[in-house]
């Protein structure tokens, strides 16, 4: 039953603005990712930024009639946080004001600044807690000693805004429940939304790897934006460059996901891999069933996570799959299939451990299917639902 009329919702990502002025998402943030908040206010304001486009293709629509787009001003943080500073803030200000109940989604650089205004404006606001800020910072630094002390802050400054929140949601089961307390209401599900699955897509993954022959061309996918170094390709191109030399084993990497390609040009320049790592772009839903389908392995070497819902749509078509051991994906795959993140050598093994047996990879594929099995949406919407009207209930 809805108790508020009006709930802001605060976090850095970038949506893409079309000329008509309808937002989109690259698929991270649908418009059914907003039906959570209108379980329990009539509309929901979304602060965050943006960029104009010319086309749509790929992408998935997230604004309604009852999901308005307020971005801020500029798209690089210097712009948005140092020459628009004051146009920003005055407009971060009127957003807290006008709203009933505000939440954040963390690790957000948004953070920093909207905090100090709940407080001031006494508005009551909870948490959607989905990765590691410490992380996060240290990650797009490079790691270097300048980076680590900022993640230190930030790290701090998200613990200090989760406990004082009136409560939290975390992506993981345990993983980032631990580091980010709250003190008053905690939940959990995952950000994932997948509908049930048929049996037969195990089947056919099955039937497929039992029939596999050697030699054969090995494609091990990833998802996910390369604005950055966050999910560790450069780390998977570096490892499958490995396997081929030692092996002799042709093993493609395939890339779903868009960003800028000139940060993984000295890689694949270093490993000449121009004619075997394959970007694929951007698809829809279904395309991006398809694409899963069509890889042997899927690989998360990433350097930073809460809980990839890329790695747990992989899992829920059957796919055989290697992880690094950062944020929630412990909660998703054994030990024997992570490694350590920024160690291409020990992923190397790893994927070659697999693809070097089909009997090992299609117990994984079973393993991986029942798995995926427990972030069913309708599982996971009851959990969520239930979170959120518990908060708004506290508030009366």
């Amino acid at each position: 039953m809805t108790s508020i009329e009006k709930l802001l919702f605060i976090h850095d990502h970038k949506f893409y603005r079309s000329l008509d002025n309808f937002f989109y998402s690259e698929g991270k943030l649908p418009l059914s990712a907003f039906d959570r908040f209108l379980e329990v206010s009539k509309s929901v304001t979304v602060l965050c930024r943006s960029e104009e486009v010319n086309n749509t293709s790929g992408l998935v629509l997230s604004s309604s009639d009852v999901v308005e787009f307020c971005p801020v001003e500029g798209q690089r943080w210097t712009v948005i946080w140092g020459k628009k500073f004051f146009h920003n803030l005055r407009h971060l200000w009127n957003l807290v004001y006008e709203s009933d109940f505000v939440v954040l989604r963390t690790p957000c650089v948004f953070s920093v600044f909207a905090f100090p205004l709940l407080m001031l404006q006494g508005k009551p606001y909870a948490v959607e807690v989905v990765g590691d800020a410490y992380e996060s910072i240290y990650n797009a630094g490079g790691g270097s000693a300048r980076y680590k002390l900022v993640a230190t802050f930030f790290e701090l400054y998200t613990k200090m805004v989760v406990r004082f929140s009136k409560g939290a949601i975390y992506v993981t089961k345990n993983q980032l429940q631990k580091k980010y307390k709250n003190r008053s209401l905690m939940g959990y599900a995952s950000n994932v939304s997948i509908n049930e699955v048929e049996k037969s897509v195990l089947e056919a993954r099955i039937n497929y790897i039992r029939g596999l022959e050697k030699p054969k061309v090995y494609d091990v996918g990833v998802i996910g934006s390369f604005n950055n170094n966050y999910k560790g390709i450069d780390v998977l191109i570096d490892a499958v460059y490995w396997i081929r030399n030692k092996y002799d084993i042709d093993v493609r990497v395939r890339v779903l996901g868009t960003g800028r390609r000139e940060l993984l040009n000295p890689i694949i320049q270093r490993c000449s891999a121009q004619e075997w790592v394959l970007f694929d772009g951007r698809k829809d839903k279904v395309g991006v069933v398809k694409w899963l389908d069509g890889l042997d392995l899927y690989c998360q070497p990433s350097r930073t996570e809460g809980l990839p819902r890329s790695l747990i749509e992989a899992m829920s078509r059957g796919c055989p799959a290697i992880a690094s051991n950062v944020g929630g994906m412990s909660e998703l795959l054994p030990a024997s299939r992570l490694v350590s993140s920024d160690d291409p050598r020990a992923l190397a093994e790893a994927i070659f451990f697999l693809i070097d047996s089909p009997l090992r990879m299609v117990d994984d594929a079973s393993k991986n299917f029942e798995t995926a099995k427990q972030y069913y949406s309708d599982i996971l919407e009851k959990r969520r639902n239930k979170f959120w009207n518990d908060v708004v209930s506290s508030l009366r």
